[in-house]
Protein backbone atom coordinates (compact mmCIF):
# COMPACT_ATOMS: atom_id res chain seq x y z
CA UNK A 1 0.00 0.00 0.00
CA UNK A 2 2.74 2.45 0.97
CA UNK A 3 4.55 1.95 -2.32
CA UNK A 4 1.40 2.64 -4.32
CA UNK A 5 0.76 5.82 -2.34
CA UNK A 6 4.28 7.04 -3.07
CA UNK A 7 3.85 6.34 -6.77
CA UNK A 8 0.89 8.72 -6.95
CA UNK A 9 2.67 11.44 -4.97
CA UNK A 10 1.05 10.88 -1.58
CA UNK A 11 4.31 10.55 0.33
CA UNK A 12 3.00 11.89 3.68
CA UNK A 13 0.13 9.40 3.60
CA UNK A 14 2.61 6.67 2.68
CA UNK A 15 4.74 7.51 5.73
CA UNK A 16 1.76 6.98 8.04
CA UNK A 17 0.80 3.81 6.19
CA UNK A 18 4.36 2.50 6.60
CA UNK A 19 4.08 2.86 10.37
CA UNK A 20 0.79 0.95 10.44
CA UNK A 21 2.29 -1.81 8.29
CA UNK A 22 5.41 -1.97 10.47
CA UNK A 23 3.31 -2.31 13.64
CA UNK A 24 1.20 -5.03 12.02
CA UNK A 25 4.38 -6.88 11.07
CA UNK A 26 5.78 -6.44 14.56
CA UNK A 27 2.63 -7.81 16.13
CA UNK A 28 2.69 -10.82 13.80
CA UNK A 29 6.32 -11.56 14.71
CA UNK A 30 5.68 -10.75 18.38
CA UNK A 31 8.35 -8.04 18.24
CA UNK A 32 5.70 -5.62 19.46
CA UNK A 33 3.56 -6.51 22.43
CA UNK A 34 -0.08 -6.72 21.42
CA UNK A 35 -2.58 -4.65 23.38
CA UNK A 36 -6.06 -3.26 22.89
CA UNK A 37 -4.59 0.25 22.85
CA UNK A 38 -2.21 -0.61 20.01
CA UNK A 39 -4.96 -2.24 17.96
CA UNK A 40 -7.25 0.73 18.52
CA UNK A 41 -4.46 3.11 17.52
CA UNK A 42 -3.95 1.29 14.22
CA UNK A 43 -7.69 1.29 13.55
CA UNK A 44 -7.92 5.01 14.30
CA UNK A 45 -4.91 5.66 12.08
CA UNK A 46 -6.57 3.88 9.18
CA UNK A 47 -9.73 5.91 9.71
CA UNK A 48 -7.65 9.11 9.78
CA UNK A 49 -5.99 8.15 6.50
CA UNK A 50 -9.35 7.41 4.91
CA UNK A 51 -10.78 10.73 6.05
CA UNK A 52 -7.71 12.57 4.79
CA UNK A 53 -7.89 10.94 1.36
CA UNK A 54 -11.58 11.84 1.15
CA UNK A 55 -10.77 15.51 1.76
CA UNK A 56 -8.21 15.40 -1.04
CA UNK A 57 -10.73 13.75 -3.35
CA UNK A 58 -13.19 16.51 -2.50
CA UNK A 59 -10.66 19.06 -3.75
CA UNK A 60 -9.46 20.42 -0.42
CA UNK A 61 -5.84 21.55 -0.06
CA UNK A 62 -3.33 18.97 1.12
CA UNK A 63 -2.32 19.65 4.73
CA UNK A 64 -0.22 16.61 5.72
CA UNK A 65 0.48 17.92 9.22
CA UNK A 66 -3.12 17.03 10.10
CA UNK A 67 -1.82 13.46 10.17
CA UNK A 68 1.08 14.22 12.48
CA UNK A 69 -0.64 13.45 15.83
CA UNK A 70 -1.54 9.90 14.76
CA UNK A 71 1.82 9.47 13.00
CA UNK A 72 3.63 10.45 16.21
CA UNK A 73 1.68 7.93 18.29
CA UNK A 74 2.39 5.16 15.77
CA UNK A 75 6.09 5.96 15.87
CA UNK A 76 6.09 5.84 19.67
CA UNK A 77 4.63 2.33 19.60
CA UNK A 78 7.58 1.26 17.43
CA UNK A 79 10.08 2.95 19.75
CA UNK A 80 11.12 5.62 17.26
CA UNK A 81 12.98 8.34 19.17
CA UNK A 82 13.37 11.12 16.61
CA UNK A 83 9.93 12.15 15.39
CA UNK A 84 9.47 15.43 13.54
CA UNK A 85 6.68 17.19 11.70
CA UNK A 86 9.09 17.42 8.77
CA UNK A 87 8.73 13.64 8.40
CA UNK A 88 5.45 14.42 6.63
CA UNK A 89 6.73 17.45 4.69
CA UNK A 90 7.18 16.70 0.99
CA UNK A 91 7.42 19.85 -1.14
CA UNK A 92 8.20 19.65 -4.85
CA UNK A 93 12.01 19.72 -4.90
CA UNK A 94 12.22 20.00 -8.68
CA UNK A 95 11.95 23.80 -8.42
CA UNK A 96 14.84 25.56 -10.16
CA UNK A 97 16.70 28.37 -8.41
CA UNK A 98 16.78 31.75 -10.20
CA UNK A 99 19.75 32.26 -12.52
CA UNK A 100 22.91 33.54 -10.87
CA UNK A 101 25.99 34.97 -12.54
CA UNK A 102 28.81 32.56 -11.63
CA UNK A 103 32.00 33.71 -9.97
CA UNK A 104 35.45 33.32 -11.53
CA UNK A 105 36.40 29.74 -12.46
CA UNK A 106 38.29 27.86 -9.76
CA UNK A 107 40.57 24.85 -9.88
CA UNK A 108 39.58 21.83 -7.80
CA UNK A 109 42.13 22.79 -5.13
CA UNK A 110 41.00 26.42 -5.09
CA UNK A 111 37.36 25.37 -4.82
CA UNK A 112 38.11 23.07 -1.90
CA UNK A 113 40.08 25.79 -0.13
CA UNK A 114 37.26 28.29 -0.63
CA UNK A 115 34.67 25.91 0.82
CA UNK A 116 36.90 25.11 3.80
CA UNK A 117 37.34 28.83 4.52
CA UNK A 118 33.59 29.34 4.21
CA UNK A 119 32.95 26.45 6.55
CA UNK A 120 35.26 27.95 9.17
CA UNK A 121 33.41 31.26 8.87
CA UNK A 122 30.06 29.47 9.10
CA UNK A 123 31.14 27.51 12.20
CA UNK A 124 32.28 30.68 13.98
CA UNK A 125 28.89 32.24 13.38
CA UNK A 126 27.11 29.04 14.34
CA UNK A 127 28.85 28.91 17.74
CA UNK A 128 27.86 32.52 18.36
CA UNK A 129 24.28 31.78 17.27
CA UNK A 130 24.01 28.80 19.62
CA UNK A 131 25.04 31.07 22.49
CA UNK A 132 22.74 33.89 21.41
CA UNK A 133 20.48 33.45 18.37
CA UNK A 134 20.38 36.83 16.66
CA UNK A 135 21.16 38.56 13.37
CA UNK A 136 24.72 39.50 14.39
CA UNK A 137 25.61 35.83 14.85
CA UNK A 138 23.95 34.81 11.60
CA UNK A 139 25.67 37.48 9.49
CA UNK A 140 28.99 35.57 9.01
CA UNK A 141 27.02 32.39 8.33
CA UNK A 142 25.02 34.16 5.62
CA UNK A 143 28.18 35.63 4.07
CA UNK A 144 29.79 32.18 3.96
CA UNK A 145 26.76 30.62 2.31
CA UNK A 146 26.53 33.46 -0.24
CA UNK A 147 30.10 32.74 -1.32
CA UNK A 148 29.36 29.03 -1.62
CA UNK A 149 26.20 29.72 -3.63
CA UNK A 150 28.24 31.85 -6.03
CA UNK A 151 30.88 29.13 -6.38
CA UNK A 152 28.10 26.58 -7.04
CA UNK A 153 26.24 28.75 -9.56
CA UNK A 154 26.55 26.12 -12.31
CA UNK A 155 26.10 23.10 -10.03
CA UNK A 156 22.82 21.19 -9.58
CA UNK A 157 23.28 21.66 -5.83
CA UNK A 158 23.13 25.44 -6.14
CA UNK A 159 19.40 25.32 -5.36
CA UNK A 160 20.18 23.93 -1.93
CA UNK A 161 22.39 26.89 -1.04
CA UNK A 162 19.67 29.22 -2.33
CA UNK A 163 17.34 27.59 0.19
CA UNK A 164 19.93 27.84 2.96
CA UNK A 165 20.13 31.59 2.37
CA UNK A 166 16.44 31.90 3.23
CA UNK A 167 16.82 29.52 6.15
CA UNK A 168 19.50 31.79 7.63
CA UNK A 169 17.18 34.78 7.28
CA UNK A 170 14.67 32.88 9.41
CA UNK A 171 17.05 31.86 12.19
CA UNK A 172 18.42 35.41 12.25
CA UNK A 173 15.09 36.47 13.74
CA UNK A 174 15.63 34.21 16.74
CA UNK A 175 14.33 30.81 15.63
CA UNK A 176 16.51 28.46 17.65
CA UNK A 177 14.11 25.51 17.57
CA UNK A 178 15.50 21.96 17.70
CA UNK A 179 14.68 21.65 13.98
CA UNK A 180 16.74 24.77 13.19
CA UNK A 181 19.69 23.61 15.32
CA UNK A 182 19.73 20.19 13.70
CA UNK A 183 19.54 21.73 10.24
CA UNK A 184 22.51 24.03 11.03
CA UNK A 185 24.59 21.03 12.09
CA UNK A 186 23.74 19.16 8.91
CA UNK A 187 24.44 22.21 6.72
CA UNK A 188 27.88 22.37 8.32
CA UNK A 189 28.49 18.72 7.43
CA UNK A 190 27.26 19.37 3.89
CA UNK A 191 30.00 21.99 3.59
CA UNK A 192 32.55 19.38 4.61
CA UNK A 193 31.29 16.99 1.95
CA UNK A 194 31.43 19.78 -0.63
CA UNK A 195 35.02 20.60 0.32
CA UNK A 196 35.81 16.91 -0.10
CA UNK A 197 34.48 17.02 -3.66
CA UNK A 198 30.85 15.84 -3.36
CA UNK A 199 28.04 18.25 -4.22
CA UNK A 200 25.26 15.70 -3.71
CA UNK A 201 22.61 16.87 -1.23
CA UNK A 202 20.29 14.45 0.54
CA UNK A 203 16.60 15.01 -0.18
CA UNK A 204 15.82 14.79 3.54
CA UNK A 205 18.23 17.64 4.30
CA UNK A 206 16.58 19.85 1.69
CA UNK A 207 13.16 19.05 3.12
CA UNK A 208 14.26 19.77 6.69
CA UNK A 209 15.79 23.14 5.77
CA UNK A 210 12.73 24.09 3.71
CA UNK A 211 10.45 23.09 6.57
CA UNK A 212 11.94 25.83 8.75
CA UNK A 213 11.37 28.31 5.91
CA UNK A 214 7.80 27.07 5.43
CA UNK A 215 6.88 27.78 9.05
CA UNK A 216 8.28 31.32 9.00
CA UNK A 217 6.64 34.60 8.19
CA UNK A 218 7.78 36.15 4.87
CA UNK A 219 10.33 38.29 6.69
CA UNK A 220 12.74 38.88 3.78
CA UNK A 221 12.63 38.89 0.00
CA UNK A 222 14.51 35.56 -0.08
CA UNK A 223 12.08 33.88 2.32
CA UNK A 224 9.11 35.24 0.37
CA UNK A 225 10.71 34.06 -2.90
CA UNK A 226 11.24 30.54 -1.54
CA UNK A 227 7.75 30.29 -0.07
CA UNK A 228 6.26 31.31 -3.42
CA UNK A 229 8.54 29.06 -5.54
CA UNK A 230 7.94 25.97 -3.40
CA UNK A 231 4.27 26.81 -2.70
CA UNK A 232 4.84 26.81 1.03
CA UNK A 233 2.06 29.26 1.85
Amino acid sequence: VSGALQMIGLDPVARVSEQIEAIAGGLAKRDIKGSAATIDLCKNAMVALGDYLETLHAGEASVPLKLFPVYRELCKVRGVEQISESDLFYPDLSVQAPALMPGPPLSKAEHSELIQDCRSQFEAGLLAWIRQPNEAAVKPMREAVAKIELAQAKSPSRGFWWIVGGFLDVIGTGDNSPAAKLACSRINMQMKRLADGSDQVAERLMRDVLFVVARAKPITARVKELQYAYKLK
